[in-house]
Parts: structure tokens; sequence; C-alpha cells
């Protein structure tokens, strides 16, 4: 019994294979004028035919490879330390009557692993070479002919690759919406959001009353203005205070800071902090809480090293 069911299930495995093997060997008769088979096995593994041929006054070669497990093996054509293979279906099996090649190459069958299984050197020929070397096993064909086809560089995928191939895709794709953000106003490009994080020193005045004074809006008559004679400007010395500066006894302005929650240890602020109470002490001085000598000494003190 377990002998039936053996012959049985190899039947039925080999009966893909026979007829793909028949329809394979049919296209070679039909394209080729004459042709041999250079190599043909069938193992436990897979069932492999290449011939040798002259298609449209040229030598190709076709192959045919089954594999008894679906894509367990590949054909890997090898040249100039480059791999190559040929188209094959869905279960990974090669079905090529007619193919070129520009120079002698290696056709090797590998498994999963990239073990090589089979090997053979496929050798660049004239018509003249092939009828002189094959002259007594030549296979007369239809000779039909078909275009034959060429071989494909087999790209070497490994996780670096891919890696680069998915952060260009990221950037790329980023970098379009960012241009669609950019042509369409939104987001960050919206004109709303320019000035959200600007500092307005105008903004901060106001907030102390310093900018209250209503401005009178109505207009002025031109005969309302009275000629002004023109006075002689005295020239004032712009630095009076500067050798005074240890000897001024003015308003505490570090205990004035203080007492308006800020920090007068001057040397371990950041310059953010210190640029709030840079604008404090200029509205101090705008507003007379601190005379312009203590405001001078204290920016000094302020940006001190």
């Amino acid at each position: 019994m377990k002998f039936l069911l053996t012959i049985f299930l190899f039947t039925f495995l080999s009966t893909p294979a026979l007829i793909g093997q028949d329809v394979f060997e049919t296209e070679v008769h039909d394209i080729y004028s004459e042709y041999v088979v250079v190599h043909e096995v069938e193992n436990s593994y897979y069932r492999l035919k290449i011939i040798e041929g002259v298609n449209n006054d040229q030598v190709n070669y076709g192959v045919y490879l089954f594999n008894l497990d679906s894509k367990s093996h590949s054909i890997v054509i090898s040249y100039n330390d480059k791999k190559y293979t040929l188209s094959n279906d869905n279960r990974g099996d090669y079905s090529v009557p007619a193919f070129k090649i520009n120079d002698d190459v290696t056709l090797s069958i590998e498994d999963n692993n990239g073990n090589s299984r089979y090997s053979i050197l496929l050798v660049k020929r004239t018509p003249e070479d092939f009828g002189q070397k094959y002259s007594a096993e030549i296979i007369l064909g239809s000779g039909e002919g078909a275009k034959s086809i060429g071989l494909a560089v087999i790209r070497d995928t490994n996780l670096l690759t891919i890696l680069m191939g998915v952060f260009g895709v990221g950037i790329l794709f980023f970098g379009f919406v960012i241009l669609l953000l950019f042509i369409f106003k939104k987001g960050m490009f919206n004109p709303k959001h320019k000035n959200a994080d600007v500092f307005s020193y105008k903004k901060f005045l106001d907030e102390y009353g310093y900018n209250n004074q209503e401005v009178s809006e109505e207009p002025v008559s031109v005969d309302s203005i009275s000629e002004v004679e023109p006075k002689t400007t005295e020239i004032i010395n712009m630095y009076p205070y500067q050798r005074d500066y240890e000897d001024d006894e003015d308003v505490d302005v570090k205990g004035v800071l203080r007492d308006k929650g800020f920090i007068t240890d001057y040397q371990i602020l950041p310059e953010e902090e210190k640029n709030l109470i840079m604008l404090e002490l200029m509205r101090m001085r705008d507003t007379g809480e601190i005379s312009k000598l203590s405001y001078q000494k204290e920016v000094i003190d302020l940006w001190k090293k």
C-alpha cells in the first residue's frame, strides 16, 4: 500500500513538470533551425534541461527548470563578478526557450541558502562554431525564429539597502507634505501664526500703563499753528555723570527689582532672563522710577562678565 501511495504521489507531482517540459520542447523545436541538448537531469529536487541552438542566425541558449518544491531552487548566471537571472513564474519555475549571452557565462542552480547544486559554462559561439562542435548531435527544428530575451541583474537587497530606501522615501514624503503646506498656507506657513511667538516691546509697555495716554485724533487747523522763532541750541555734555558712578547715592535698584520678583544675582542668570530685566530697567527709567544714572549703573552691572 505504501509503495502504491509513493508511486501515486510521484506521478502527481511529476505531471506538471512533464507538461511544462513538453511545452518547452515544442517551443524550442519551432524556434531553432538546429539545436542540441546540452544537459538534462531529474532528481529529488528539480527537473532541468538546457539546450543550445541557432536562432535567427545567432547561437542562443534555452533552459527549463521545474522545482518539485515551489521556489526551492533558482537560476543564477554569473559574469564578471555580477549575477543575473531569467524570468520565472509564481512557483519559481523557469521556461525560457531562447536567451542570448554576450560572452562566456556560468549558469548555476542554487537553493534558497545560496548553495550551488549544479553549474555549467555557457560559451559564446558563432553558428559556424556551433556546427563544427555538435555536427553529430544536431537536431533539426522548424527554424521559425523568435526574439531572444536578455539577462536581468540580481539586486542585492540587504538590510542596509532596504533601510536606505525607506529613509529616502520618508524624506521625499515629508518634503512633499511641507511643499503642500507652503502652497496652501497651512500650519507653520499660515500668516496668522507668523507673529505668534514674537516679543512685542510696545505690548510690554502697554501692560504697565506707559502708553495709556490718549492721543487726540482731531485734525489740526493750519491757522492755529503759530510761527516759532528758532532758538540757539546749547551744547550739552552727553556724559555728565560718567565720573560719578561710584559716588552717586540713588534708589536701591536691585531692591526694587527683587520686589518685582526678579533675581538680582546677575552672574547666574541666562540671557533670556537678563533681557527681561533690561526691559524692566528701561521701563523704570522712562517712567521716572529710577534716574538715568541709576539705570546706567545697573545696566553695566547686569551685563558685566
